[in-house]
This record gives structure tokens, C-alpha cells and sequence, in this order.
């Protein structure tokens, strides 16, 4: 299954599926990192090729103008297995440092 449509059936589904699962206290989310520094071979290659058209073209469009490290996105996941997110129910967090922002 190529990939856009396993992302498409991961966040399509989760709306349904929170709503159905819901009653039984089961939360259904998705948590869609965009392009993140996740661990030494990529830091590594992002640093070498930091200073090249397409990566300094790729951080131009994103708004925070950086990556997001492997932290946040543990971070936003680790949150949303708190009670304090207790209320939240289908939702995808985009993890792109504005890039997508409405």
C-alpha cells in the first residue's frame, strides 16, 4: 500500500472509529509528524546538506523555520495519554511547525 494512502486510511478512519470506541473510553487520534530530526543518521544528513538549495528551500516554507525534533513529537503523544486530554477524540495533530496551519 503506498503511502499517501495508508495516511489517508489512518486519518480517515479515526474519526469513525473515536466515535464508535469512544462510549468504552477508548480515544482514537493520529499524530502526523512531518519531517523530523528522529535520530543520528538523519540529524547527520540534515546538517551535512543544511546549506543546499532544497533543504534551505524546504525550512524557507516552514513557518517556526526548523524541524521538529524527535521530543516534540514524543512529547504530543505522551500528552494525549493523559487524562488532561481525556476530551479529545478524532483529531490528527500535525507536528510541521506551521506549515499547515488554516
Amino acid at each position: 500500500m503506498r503511502w499517501a494512502r495508508k495516511t489517508a486510511v489512518i486519518t480517515g478512519g479515526r474519526g469513525g472509529l473515536g466515535q464508535e470506541l469512544a462510549p468504552f473510553g477508548i480515544r482514537v487520534n493520529a499524530v502526523a509528524p512531518s519531517l523530523a530530526l528522529t535520530g543520528p543518521r538523519i540529524q547527520k544528513m540534515w546538517l551535512e546538506r543544511k546549506s543546499e538549495p532544497q533543504p534551505r528551500q524546504h525550512l524557507a516554507n516552514i513557518p517556526l523555520g526548523r524541524l521538529a525534533e524527535v521530543e516534540e513529537v514524543t512529547g504530543v503523544v505522551r500528552f494525549l495519554c493523559l487524562e488532561e486530554a481525556n476530551c479529545l477524540v478524532g483529531l490528527t495533530l500535525d507536528i510541521n511547525g506551521g506549515v499547515y496551519s488554516p
